[in-house]
């Protein structure tokens, strides 16, 4: 019985293994022409997904600070002002990002940004490779780092 699944196997196997040079020079061929299109198009998706998962994440939390507010007791007019107050707070904050990112752009040039973000994906490909080594999947964002019941989070 044995040798009968085995040979069920073996069949699809080597079939996989001959038709497997003749995939990846059909995969390699394909990043000639329109290849730059489909990556642009990719990137726009991507540009618009992130944007949409933007909108919702915002969504959420003005109904999370919200339910807060109202389970604190907070009246209506003061959450109104603290919601203003909000809203003033990160239209600075977006106009000193832009501030700094039109500084960035006197300071470096083409070659320099480049180089940046090169150094910056090594950079995160050596941590993230660290971190699976370690055998932690957390987002980079410190909620992977253990409690160590002190009445604090303390770095792991």
């Amino acid at each position: 019985m044995k040798m009968i699944v085995s040979r069920k196997l073996l069949a699809p196997a080597l079939l996989a293994i001959a038709t497997a040079p003749l995939a990846l020079s059909a995969a390699a061929a394909g990043h000639g022409q329109g290849a730059e299109l489909h990556k642009e198009q990719r990137q726009e998706q991507r540009q618009e997904q992130r944007e949409q998962r933007q909108e919702t994440r915002a969504e959420h939390r003005t109904e999370q600070r919200q339910a807060f507010l109202e389970r604190a007791g907070i009246d209506k007019p003061t959450r109104e002002a603290l919601e203003k107050a909000r809203g003033e707070h990160h239209a600075a904050m977006r106009q000193l990002h832009e501030q700094h990112r039109e500084r960035l752009d006197e300071l470096l040039d083409d070659d320099q940004r480049a180089a940046m973000k090169e150094a910056r994906g090594k950079m995160q490909e050596e941590r993230r490779a660290e971190m699976m080594a370690r055998g932690k999947r957390g987002n980079g964002m410190g909620h992977d780092k253990p409690y160590h019941g002190h009445g604090d989070k303390r770095g792991g």
